[in-house]
């Protein structure tokens, strides 16, 4: 839900509903081009603008099923440029056809999209292109016909209906729930365009609307993208919203009737027969051609334009002699290309013989699946060789056995057999003159540079080298400086990587108030830390114990495997320990009295607490007697003692009489018996018991019924029995001395244990074979202790286990094992999120105490800022980009690298994320020491192990998978059922009606699925009334039903576990998917009443489409407050409220605060609250004159007296009283946990700060409501976590930042809206924050203004398989080189690189394994060459840090580096009007970064012109194309690129032929299309064979599918070559930095780019961006500062190169025009969430403060200048020092850029 338009109140305009539309003659005769106009304009252009680009798998669809419209999927093969198919010519290559449909099946299917193929007769006419010539028409639909007879036969379920309101249809959607359907929306179109394909357009567009009122989103086809393991196009969402309907004028349903009326007529006449051109499931299984061209040819001959031109019965003869000779011909003989037979012949063929012909065979195999095979190219060889040779029998050309077969099909069609040569006299062939063949250029190939590194020796594969000619680029570049780009200095600032004494310059003396400065900023950040880790609490709720490790090389604390690291060594058996010493004994004499003397001290208290507690006059007091019992455990220290137990079980006999006192009541027996036996079982856990406490429990659940278990509890009790002491109270009596129950009510009512599956399920022994272990303070189950043993044994590890379960102890245990085992060993813990980070480091501030001197013992490296120096400390907590580059760091190569002893991945799924993702990849590649992966959210994680184990493998280390699937708490879903009208809202005590509902897992099934997820859980209550619904049905059950018997099933005499519970469950969901899986109809039904005897009574009555609609904004908005109010009432708080927009959040928590504050006011306005006020302020005026009058006397009036009056004071609640307090009944926020004046002193350190933060979200701040999202403050965010931790704030609203490990108790996560984001993974990710171990044991999931059928799916959802990136880019081969170079090929430099090259499997996401990676190093190294990068030896040059600097923009950042060496700055620096130069730099970054695509129905010329007219847009919304000269420049360098790139695919295919063979299979279904021995020798000798093989195309890399269309190797583009190529050639076209995208001008296939970076650098207004540019409110903030810091990471290079130049010492010039940046950059680059991308909602985490940094920061310098000066040398000197003039201005410009942009940015983000 998007409600960005409520909060700009423009409501006629909300998404779904239509704009104003525009003055267009809306009568009867509504053309179909106007009527198109007018749904494009009031609708499809603006709805389509919000349409998000979005990877369909793992962002979005996971593995849930989705719909592929077949006609869509038809005309999107039919419609590729290459395939000579349909086009004005004789070619007619179905091969090329079916190698493209699988090529996309088969990518869909790799990335493990679920999908089927749906045909809609009613949509046939765009893949038809029904109304354009005959020809064309049945050319697409003969091969229509034969791609969809090949889809029958492929592993791909295909459905057809005559329409979208086919009940068939509307029966698949109800059972089979597809999420939605990918397909064309027609894509844009031009004024002129002609009316049938306006007509086809019009019906395409509404087809659209359709489908999305249906709730089903749309898809789009047309731009499907295939990158790494991963599918991107645009996403429409489906409109669910109520009072939507589209109110289009009355002439465009007119038009559409008309429009299809006309086609279909059009249709019937051409086409001659009507099963022509219709499609059937159903198929007679005939697989032999012969009668179906006996049906075709009869038909064809009986055409009256045949009867009256013989010539086409000769074409027909040589047409079937080519179907029947296509059988026998090998692959290579049929690459053709397109011959021709005269232009007479040609047009009587195309327009005459095809349309017919093809009609007559569509017609024949309409009924049949045959698979039909054409070739235009063949056939018209045939009959050019009949012409050049008239006098030669037919048997020459084709051979006997076809020639008889041809004679044969004639003879039975009726047509006579010999037939006369036409008078027709051919052209000389182009192809074939006097039997040899014409030579044809091959691709053009690039000669190879020579190279050599020690490194790779062995690892590269050999190629011919040309001799050195030096490095080629730089005689070309504009910046002629030539040198060896040493790394050895911050990316960001100025100071040299490593210290002086390690080689590196010695840094500069700070001043003294530089110092000072660095001192309180380290002291505020540290109290900062402080206050965090005080707020973080253990798995049971307590406060965080610090253990203080010695510093020493090997203490002797340090633990070996299995050890305890607490306990001192044992003393050796067989010997006597060595007699105590008389100090010592005295010692231990002094602690025994004092500890008796402390004892019978507690004994006399606890004494006088009884007697107080037991006084008749507090009979009648039991619940206060409660609360101070309470409070007593609740603050006593001494746990573990007599004390604690004797003091818990007075907590059970309280409550024992406040029972018996309540008397038999209903409604209070289950919640009174199962406090009590929560509490009996605790105390039964105690590790100091007596016999007479046991005893009291045995009365105890005898009394309750549950006496059976009584002797396993006491049995186990019996080791930690102690001495027995008498009570200091009486016991309850609860029996008589006959035995007889003296309460009989508290028996319980039925059985044991279906009591227990009832109620205690939350309550249930929760461990897994749990056993106690020294090596931690809990007893770890058997997967925790595999764990800890793996970690002892130095292995890597991979951790799978849901929120919730324990695993925040592994990174801690590693941590101290680290620290433990030595002074210099690192461990480096990565966290997605700069949040994450905060919080791990507090937690280890907390935890661990270690001092080394000259190090600290922790340490945080994110952009913002540097807590301690990251290469000074044993634990470094940062992110994955941060670790990157440090890994790749030439200096840290030598000396710090080595010392990294373990890496801990946290949330290690992050890995498949569409931006970042690749980063993490690179790390577990690179890295040198065992790796702990921990994640709660990975689907089938034994693949990604699989993949993980090899890696590690390949670098030598060990490698555990621990798999953990059960969560520790139960999360029960409810849904919020919005009610009609609100009752206005009085306060949160004001609960007017109760609309929170349960929704029972098992009632998801009603969305109508086969299979349940792996996940899918049920709660001990849950299997019991699953069972009780099944019940009735037990005759149906297969085995029956009784087994399962609860009472019959479980063991008695034993008190219930969870993993009994567990086993009970995998065997009721067996049943389920029996019943689920069965054909059986009435199975089925059986399940269907299941469903529904489980629904909530209340949602049960609600009308299913009305269920499945989701609140407009405003019912939406106006519900939130009394849903938070119904939460507060049922104890459901605190919650976190998840939407995944910015925006979104910022809007619901604006609207609770307004609600809160209005409904506030209006209590403030009444006479009660008047009076109170009044009362405040007489107490005030009698304070001062009391104040006034003690003065006088205070000489007179004792001490003592003094103190009484001011306790007295202090104790009014008029002394605490402030009218401007929010009240309690209209706040949600908990001042027993944090005062209001902590936090008025948090809000002023915020604001002294200086930190950017709305006034509103202060304000919400004291009514315990806060937003968290990572466009927030950094500060304000860090205080939001803590505070909520504390239990001050109990409502937060975020987005899925939050969900990514952050320590956020809650005991409600609420969905708020749905979203495209809201994915199987984030759905997981953001549920399991509910349910707070060590808080809660049971979490709740609420569902607020989400479709019921949108919450069943989520329910029901499986998480998607992880899929990877191809890490090996260009710009980190450069990296590696960069590595390599810089640390003198380092030992752990060197080992990285050939581990990374000796990898069996590059990437987890592909088959890419050494060859391809070996070619792909090879080719990246050529490319470094002559790009200018590197030198024939590896090593860097001069242009590196723009490349690596901007690595995460690969192509775009090496696009940069040739236009700058290319001299295109220099030309647009060098311009007169430096205003112009500026935009012309803008432009062409803007085509080079930020690259946003535009819905093509909104991006068209015509749509951007209304709008800029009508609503006065002064966005330019389309990115004008970029100049020419620039164009020019990426064009040929893209020409070098893709020589290099084919040059090298080339050479893999010659070295690799062997292995590879002949490529005559298909990608998806292996089909196979080579002759069978007999066919292979039926054409031997003939003519046609000759000549074939004269003619044919020597093609490499092509694949000989493909080149069946005529293409040889020589290709346009990458993009082509990786679609196009051959089988077994893994080439991944986003590896490869082809700038076709960038240099291209676009186009139909090719949308406009978003001109939003260049419109708000020209007018810099926000709500333009929004609006006109169609860029999300909540994605601006991102978008704007990552293009601002790329402009920044520019000027820096820039400064860093041309200073080297100059031979200035970088120090020297901080006070400079080139003075460098202080932020940081790296950072910017880290995606902060769990979907996605800086394109969407919830992206990368920045701040809009200044960061916090110390003096040991290591990439800026305290001192360095806020802003850039300008440089007070001439230009003059600066050339003199080695800078050109024209060097200088190209900075200038940069730099102004830089600065106009930033400039902008930070005014509107202020």
């Amino acid at each position: 839900m998007d409600l960005d338009d409520e909060l700009e109140r423009i409501s006629a305009q909300t998404e779904g509903k239509l704009d104003a539309v525009p003055e267009v003659e809306v009568a009867q005769g509504l053309s179909a081009l106007k009527a198109l106009s007018v749904v494009d304009h009031s609708w499809y252009a603006p709805f389509s603008k919000k349409s998000r680009w979005m990877d369909l798998v793992g962002d979005y669809a996971g593995q849930e099923l989705f719909v592929i419209d077949g006609d869509s999927l038809i005309q999107y093969i039919l419609d590729d440029p290459l395939l000579a198919l349909g086009k004005s010519d004789t070619s007619f290559q179905s091969l090329h056809a079916l190698h493209s449909l699988e090529k996309l099946l088969a990518g869909l299917r790799t990335r493990h999209a679920n999908f089927e193929v749906v045909f809609w007769h009613d949509h046939r006419h765009s893949a038809l292109r029904t109304g354009s010539s005959s020809s064309l028409v049945a050319s697409r639909g003969l091969a229509r016909r034969i791609l969809f007879n090949h889809l029958l036969k492929l592993d791909v379920k295909v459905h057809v209906f005559s329409s979208l309101s086919d009940e068939g249809w509307k029966a698949f959607q109800s059972r089979q729930r597809p999420m939605f359907i990918l397909m064309n929306d027609g894509g844009s179109y031009n004024e002129d365009v002609a009316e049938d394909a306006a007509q086809r357009l019009l019906l395409q567009r509404l087809i659209v609307r359709d489908i999305l009122c249906s709730r089903l989103a749309v898809v789009l086809l047309a731009p499907l993208e295939f990158r790494d393991a991963k599918i991107f196009t645009f996403v429409v969402e489906e409109l669910r919203q109520s009072g939507k309907d589209f109110n289009f004028p009355a002439g465009v349903s007119h038009a559409q009737e008309l429009a299809r009326r006309e086609l279909e007529n059009w249709e019937a006449n051409v086409v001659l027969y009507p099963q022509a051109l219709q499609i059937s499931e159903k198929t007679n299984g005939d697989d032999t051609i012969e009668p179906a061209l006996v049906v075709a040819s009869r038909a064809f001959a009986s055409h009256s334009e045949v009867q009256r031109d013989p010539t086409l019965l000769f074409i027909l003869k040589a047409f079937i002699a080519h179907l029947l000779s296509l059988r026998s011909l090998p692959l290579q003989l049929r690459a053709q290309s397109h011959p021709s037979v005269g232009e007479a012949l040609e047009a009587t063929i195309v327009n005459v013989f095809y349309p017919i012909m093809f009609i007559c065979l569509d017609k024949a195999i309409s009924t049949s699946s045959i698979p039909l095979d054409v070739d235009g190219h063949v056939f018209m060889a045939i009959l050019d060789l009949q012409l050049r040779s008239p006098g030669e029998p037919f048997t020459r050309f084709v051979g006997a056995g076809v020639s008889s077969e041809v004679e044969n099909i004639l003879r039975l069609a009726g047509i006579p057999t010999a037939i006369d040569l036409p008078n027709v006299v051919p052209p000389p062939s182009a192809q074939f003159a006097n039997g040899h063949a014409i030579q044809r250029p091959s691709s053009a190939t690039v000669s190879v540079l020579p190279f050599s590194n020690l490194a790779f020796e062995g690892l590269l594969p050999s190629v011919h080298e040309e001799e050195d000619d030096g490095d080629v680029a730089a005689s070309q570049s504009h910046f002629k400086y030539q040198r060896r780009f040493e790394d050895t200095r911050h990316w960001h600032g100025k100071r040299t990587i490593l210290p002086a004494h390690q080689g590196g310059e010695a840094a500069r003396k700070a001043t003294e108030w530089a110092r000072m400065k660095e001192l309180k900023r380290h002291q505020r950040n540290m109290n900062n830390m402080q206050k965090l880790a005080e707020s973080l609490t253990g798995a049971l709720g307590t406060q965080l114990q610090k253990k203080r490790i010695l510093a020493s090389a090997r203490n002797a604390e340090a633990p070996s495997s299995g050890k305890s690291r607490e306990k001192p060594q044992q003393q050796a058996k067989g010997k006597k320990p060595p007699p105590m010493k008389k100090a010592d004994k005295i010692k231990a004499q002094n602690t025994t009295a004092k500890a008796s003397k402390e004892d019978d001290e507690l004994a006399k208290k606890w004494s006088a607490d009884v007697k107080r507690l037991e006084h008749p006059d507090r009979s009648l007091q039991l619940h206060l007697n409660m609360k101070e019992i309470d409070a007593i455990i609740a603050s006593n220290q001494m746990r573990d003692t007599w004390y604690d137990s004797e003091v818990r079980l007075y907590q059970i006999h309280t409550e024992l009489r406040l029972w018996a006192a309540s008397g038999d009541k209903e409604e209070t027996r289950d919640s009174f018996s199962v406090s009590i036996l929560r509490k009996v079982l605790e105390l039964f856990q105690h590790k100091k018991l007596t016999k007479t406490i046991i005893d009291c429990l045995g009365t105890v659940l005898a009394a309750m019924g549950f006496s059976s278990y009584f002797p396993q509890l006491a049995s186990q009790a019996e080791g930690r029995l102690i001495d027995d002491r008498r009570l200091e109270f009486k016991f309850v009596k609860l029996q008589r001395k006959s035995g007889e129950q003296l309460y009989k009510f508290m028996q319980i009512s039925d059985d044991p244990v279906e009591w227990q599956l009832r109620l205690f399920g939350e309550f249930m022994d929760r461990s897994m074979d749990g056993k106690a272990d020294s090596r931690v303070s809990f007893k770890p189950d058997g997967w925790q202790r595999e764990v800890l043993d793996s970690l002892d044994a130095d292995k890597s590890i991979l951790v799978v286990a849901p929120t919730s379960a324990g695993k925040t102890f592994i990174s801690f245990y590693a941590m101290e094992k680290v620290l433990r085992d030595s002074d210099d060993g690192i461990l480096v813990y990565i966290a997605p999120t700069k949040a994450l980070v905060n919080q791990v480091a507090a937690e280890v501030y907390a935890r661990f105490e270690k001092e080394v001197p000259g190090q600290s013992m922790w340490s945080i490296h994110t952009r913002d800022y540097r807590l301690n120096d990251p290469q000074k400390c044993q634990i470094l907590v940062t992110v994955p980009e941060m670790f990157a580059i440090m890994l790749l760091s030439p200096p840290l190569a030598k000396l710090w690298t080595p010392r990294i002893k373990r890496i801990i991945l946290d949330e290690i799924h992050s890995i498949g994320q569409q931006e970042g993702g690749a980063v993490w990849e690179q790390i577990l590649l690179l890295a040198p020491c065992p790796i702990v992966g921990l994640s709660a959210t990975i689907g089938s994680p034994e693949v990604f192990n699989n993949w993980l184990a090899s890696v590690q493998k390949a670098h030598n280390f060990k490698h555990t998978f621990v798999f953990h699937p059960y969560r520790y708490s139960h999360l029960r879903k409810h849904i919020y059922q919005l009610p009609k009208k609100f009752q206005p809202f009085e306060g949160l005590s004001s609960l007017q009606e109760e609309n929170i509902r349960f929704l029972h897992p098992v009632s998801a099934l009603a969305f109508g699925t086969n299979t349940i997820p792996p996940d899918f859980s049920l709660e001990a209550r849950d299997t019991l009334t699953l069972y009780n619904a099944l019940k009735p049905f037990d005759a149906h059950i297969e085995g029956g039903l009784s087994r399962f018997d609860p009472k019959a099933y479980f063991q008695r005499g034993a008190l219930l576990k969870q993993k009994d519970v567990i086993d009970y469950e995998l065997k009721l969901k067996d049943i389920l998917l029996q019943l689920m899986s069965s054909p059986d109809d009435a199975n089925r039904s059986i399940l269907g009443k299941v469903i529904k005897s489980l629904q909530d009574s209340e949602v049960a009555k609600i009308d299913g489409s009305a269920l499945n609609m989701a609140p407009s904004p405003k019912p939406f908005l106006e519900g939130l407050i009394h849903l938070l109010t119904e939460m507060h009432v049922k104890g459901a708080l605190p919650a976190i409220l998840f939407s995944f927009d910015r925006s979104n959040i910022e809007i619901m928590a604006m609207q609770v605060l307004e609600d809160l504050t209005r409904a506030e006011e209006v209590e403030k306005n009444s006479p009660k609250w008047r009076a109170k006020v009044k009362q405040w302020e007489a107490w005030k005026v009698a304070q001062e004159k009391k104040q006034k009058a003690q003065a006088k006397v205070a000489k007179k009036r004792a001490d003592a007296e003094e103190m009484r009056e001011s306790q007295e004071t202090s104790l009014s609640w008029e002394s605490s009283f402030d009218p401007s307090d929010p009240l309690p009944e209209f706040s949600f926020a908990d001042l027993k946990r944090y005062s209001r004046g902590e936090l008025l002193k948090d809000i002023e350190e915020l604001k002294w700060s200086r930190a950017s933060i709305p006034s509103w979200a202060l304000d919400a701040l004291h009514r315990g409501v806060a937003v968290h999202h990572s466009g927030m403050n950094k500060g304000y965010r860090n205080l939001v976590e803590r505070l909520f931790r504390l239990g001050f704030l109990r409502v937060m609203f975020a987005t899925g930042t939050l969900a990514l490990g952050i320590n956020a108790p809650a005991k409600s996560s609420v969905f708020c809206g749905d979203s495209p984001f809201l994915t199987a993974l984030n759905y997981r990710q953001c549920a399991g924050r509910a349910g707070r171990r060590g808080f809660d044991l049971l979490g709740n999931v609420i569902f607020y203004g989400i479709p019921m059928d949108r919450i069943q799916r989520l329910i029901l959802s499986r998480l998607p398989l992880l899929t990877g990136n191809f890490p090996l880019t260009s710009t980190l081969s450069l990296r590696l080189f960069n590595l390599l170079h810089g640390s003198e090929n380092s030992e752990s430099a060197v080992k990285a690189v050939r581990s990374l090259m000796k990898l069996p499997q590059i990437s987890f996401g592909s088959s890419s394994g050494q060859q391809q990676l070996a070619h792909h190093m090879r080719f990246s190294i050529e490319y470094l060459r002559r790009a200018g990068l590197l030198d024939s030896h590896g090593k860097p040059m001069d242009l590196y840090g723009i490349a690596a600097h901007l690595y995460h923009a690969e192509p775009s950042n090496l696009a940069l580096v040739c236009l700058m060496h290319r001299g295109v700055l220099h030309r647009i620096a060098g311009q007169a009007s430096f205003e112009n130069a500026k935009r012309e730099l803008m432009l062409v970054l803007c085509h080079l970064f930020g690259r946003h695509y535009l819905p093509q129905a909104y991006g068209t010329q015509e749509n951007v012109a209304r709008l800029r007219i009508e609503k006065k847009y002064s966005s330019l919304i389309v990115l004008p194309p970029l100049p020419d000269f620039a164009r020019e420049v990426l064009e040929e360098h893209n020409a070098e690129i893709l020589g290099i790139f084919s040059s090298y695919a080339s050479s893999y295919v010659s070295v690799a032929e062997t292995s590879l063979g002949t490529d005559y299979k298909l990608s998806f279904s292996d089909r196979e299309f080579k002759p069978s021995e007999d066919d292979d020798k039926s054409l031997q000798g003939t003519l046609l064979e000759e000549h074939l093989k004269c003619t044919a195309l020597k093609v490499t890399t092509r694949s000989l599918f493909v080149a069946n269309s005529g293409l040889g190797d020589r290709v346009q583009s990458v993009e082509e070559l990786a679609r196009t190529c051959r089988r077994g050639l893994e080439l991944n076209e986003h590896a490869i930095p082809s700038l076709t995208q960038i240099s291209s001008l676009p186009s139909n296939d090719r949308p406009n780019l978003n001109a939003y970076l260049l419109d708000f650098f020209t007018h810099g207004q926000l709500d333009m961006i929004v609006t006109a540019n169609g860029i999300r409110r909540g994605d601006v903030w991102y978008l704007l500062q990552d293009f601002d810091l790329t402009l920044k990471a520019i000027r820096l290079a820039l400064d860093q190169l041309l200073l080297e130049a100059s031979g200035k010492k970088i120090a020297d010039g901080a006070d400079g025009e080139l003075a460098t940046l202080e932020n940081d950059w790296e950072d910017d680059f880290e995606d902060d969430r769990t979907a996605s991308s800086v394109k969407v909602a919830e992206t990368v985490e920045e701040d809009q403060e200044e960061p916090d940094v110390v003096s040991n920061d290591w990439d800026e310098d305290e001192d360095a200048p806020k802003k850039r000066k300008q440089s007070p040398t001439s230009s003059k000197q600066q050339a003199q020092q080695g800078v050109t003039e024209a060097d200088r201005r190209v900075v200038k410009l940069v730099n102004d850029v830089c600065e106009e942009f930033g400039e902008k940015f930070r005014k509107i983000f202020a």
